[in-house]
């Protein structure tokens, strides 16, 4: 008899397991919300490998990008620009914790728009991205709200337009 029973419930456990396995959890659910969330807001989410200085920041291998695209300019220089949160303060960053990734862009200034939008970001937001597509953030999807992502977007795609970094590509909104 005892034999009978512990066939059964091996086999309950054997048809269960792999269904339980298969539900999200609890972080799932939410990541999954803040992404609906970031469409609805009309942000477009994507995962990237975590490299180079993103990677003293977390010890997961893989970072969402949060990014707003372009709608009716657009952005030309040759490459991309990357501005990277750095571990410290330093007078020789562009601002504060805030550095550029690489290359020389001496030319960009700071202005008081674009200084205060990045001291509002949260810290688990390690990087602004400016790309031919739009503006990108590289988020831990954790310390804030996508709400609380959204009122950056317009000031760093100002700030882009002032730097002379962009221009018209004849598309309506």
């Amino acid at each position: 008899m005892s034999i009978g029973i512990i066939f059964v419930v091996l086999a309950v456990a054997m048809v269960l397991g792999p269904i339980m396995l298969m539900k999200p959890s609890g972080r799932q659910r939410q990541l999954a919300g803040m992404r609906q969330r970031a469409l609805e807001l009309g942000l477009q989410s994507r995962i990237a490998t975590v490299t180079g200085g993103l990677k003293h920041f977390t010890v997961a291998p893989t970072i969402a990008i949060y990014q707003k695209r372009w709608v009716d300019k657009r952005f030309c220089p040759e490459r991309s620009l990357m501005l990277v949160r750095s571990s410290f303060a330093h007078d020789v960053h562009f601002h504060g914790v805030w550095d550029w990734k690489e290359g020389d862009v001496a030319a960009l200034s700071l202005s008081q728009a674009m200084s205060n939008c990045l001291d509002e970001l949260p810290e688990s937001v390690l990087a602004v991205e400016f790309t031919p597509l739009g503006v990108g953030l590289y988020w831990l999807e954790k310390g804030a709200k996508v709400d609380d992502l959204l009122p950056a977007f317009p000031v760093l795609m100002a700030w882009l337009e002032e730097q002379g970094l962009l221009e018209k590509t004849g598309e309506t909104s």
